[in-house]
C-alpha cells in the first residue's frame, strides 16, 4: 500500500534525502578531484616560510590615471613573502597611504593618512620568473577625511597587475608594475562612495626569489 498519502512527511524527508545525496556525490567528487588535478590549491604543497625565496619588499605606488574625481592616494608599502610554492608566492604588506579626498561634485574634500594591510598572489612566468602577474587585496582605514570624502572610513581594497623584476645584483632587484586599483566599503556601510585608479608601482626587493 502507498504510504505517500497517508504520510506525506515521510515523503518529504525521503525526497529531501535523495535530493542532498544527488547534491553531495558531485561535490565530493569535485573536492576529491581538484587537489590532485592543481596541487597547488593544496596547503599542505606550499612552504610557509618560504625557503630559499625568503624576501622583503619596499615599494610605492601612485596613479598615473583616476577613473573619476574621487580624489587620489600615495601608498607606501613594506612587505615579505609570508608562504611560497614554485612560482607563486604569498606576499603580506603593511601600507601607508597619503589621501586627498574629493566629493563626486568636485566640491572639496580632506587629507588624511591611511593604514592598511594587502595580501598579494604573485605568479612568476617563464624560467628566469622576471615578469609576474599579481592579484590580491585587503583593508584600509583612512585617518582623518574619510575616502572619498562621501564614503567611509574604513575600505577593502582590491589589487590586480603585471610587472618586471631588473636584477641589481647581490639578491637585489628592481621592481616596476602597472596596478588596477578599487577601494570601497563593499556596502557593508550605508554609503559605499568608490575609488578606481591605474597605478605605477616602484619597488626595491632584498632576497630575490629566483
Amino acid at each position: 500500500m502507498p504510504v505517500c498519502p497517508y504520510r506525506p512527511h515521510r515523503c518529504l524527508r525521503a525526497s529531501a534525502a535523495l535530493v542532498l545525496a544527488a547534491a553531495m556525490a558531485p561535490a565530493q567528487a569535485a573536492w576529491d578531484w581538484v587537489p590532485w588535478r592543481w596541487p597547488v590549491l593544496d596547503p599542505a604543497t606550499w612552504d610557509p616560510g618560504c625557503g630559499e625565496r625568503r624576501f622583503v619588499q619596499a615599494h610605492a605606488s601612485g596613479p598615473v590615471y583616476n577613473f573619476g574625481d574621487e580624489g587620489e592616494q600615495v601608498r607606501f608599502a613594506l612587505g615579505a613573502c609570508a608562504a611560497s610554492r614554485g612560482p607563486l608566492s604569498l606576499q603580506l604588506d603593511g601600507v601607508l597611504s597619503a589621501i586627498d579626498a574629493a566629493m563626486h561634485t568636485g566640491a572639496g574634500g580632506g587629507r588624511a593618512l591611511g593604514v592598511g594591510v594587502d595580501a598579494l598572489l604573485r605568479w612568476r612566468l617563464g624560467e628566469s620568473r622576471r615578469w609576474f602577474v599579481e592579484a590580491g587585496g585587503g583593508v584600509q582605514y583612512a585617518i582623518g577625511s574619510s575616502f572619498p570624502a562621501d564614503g567611509t572610513h574604513f575600505q577593502f581594497t582590491v589589487i590586480g597587475g603585471v610587472g618586471r623584476s631588473l636584477d641589481l645584483g647581490s639578491g637585489r632587484a628592481l621592481q616596476l608594475g602597472i596596478r588596477w586599483f578599487h577601494i570601497s566599503n563593499a556596502n557593508v556601510l550605508p554609503s559605499n562612495s568608490g575609488y578606481d585608479s591605474l597605478q605605477l608601482t616602484v619597488g626595491i626587493t632584498f632576497g630575490e626569489p629566483r
